[in-house]
């Protein structure tokens, strides 16, 4: 059935004409675009809602320290009005933080740091602070919630209901790491099979 239904569409194309030919495949072309279009417009549709995250984009504080992104700012204020209900003192410590040399160009877990590091800073930036703790809990993309859940799907099921190895599954590359500096195998394997009785012996008693 398959090959016949190709054999009917080669020799439907065959009988066209170049011109003809050109005009049906420019037609699928389009099809295929807009369905790109559509998918992009759909999937991202809330990236408006992350506007915010640019007031700490510190390779533009150069240029936020001549123009301040007040669009970005009612964007915080519009989504996080709870949170940031001093939305006047945050601009003033923005305005301040744009022009410090000392946090232009650096990374955004370096600026964290660096007001970690000093008192003065943390005190006098404090909304800010609450604003580089919010963007950098804020996911960019769901491939990690994703993740977890194709994650889930391996490690419970109608053999298996607990939840115990859900961590140790989704954090592998924390578990690695530990992992380099002390194996815990066999620590893992004697306290799960002392647990109780189980339907499997994991581990054979003399």
């Amino acid at each position: 059935m398959a090959r016949e239904k190709g054999d009917i569409s080669a020799r439907k194309y065959k009988n066209l004409t170049k011109e003809q030919l050109y005009d049906s495949y420019k037609i699928l072309y389009y099809e295929i675009i807009d369905n790109i279009l559509m998918q992009m417009n759909i999937r991202f549709q809330d990236i408006n809602k992350l506007k915010f995250v640019a007031l700490i984009d510190t390779s533009k504080f150069e240029v936020y320290s001549k123009k301040f992104p007040n669009s970005e700012l009612n964007s915080l204020h519009e989504h996080y009005p709870a949170l940031f209900p001093r939305m006047s003192r945050l601009k003033a410590e923005l305005e301040l933080l744009y022009s410090d040399s000392q946090y232009k160009n650096v990374p955004i877990q370096n600026v964290v740091k660096l007001l970690q590091e000093n008192e003065v800073h943390k005190d006098v930036f404090s909304e800010t602070y609450k604003l580089l703790s919010l963007i950098m809990t804020v996911p960019s993309t769901s491939v990690s919630a994703e993740r977890s859940f194709s994650s889930l799907n391996r490690i419970k099921n109608y053999l298996r209901s607990s939840m115990s190895l859900a961590n140790i599954s989704m954090q592998k590359e924390i578990v690695k790491k530990i992992m380099k500096n002390q194996p815990f195998h066999n620590d893992v394997t004697d306290k799960f099979s002392a647990m109780k009785d189980r339907r499997i012996q994991l581990v054979f008693k003399k």
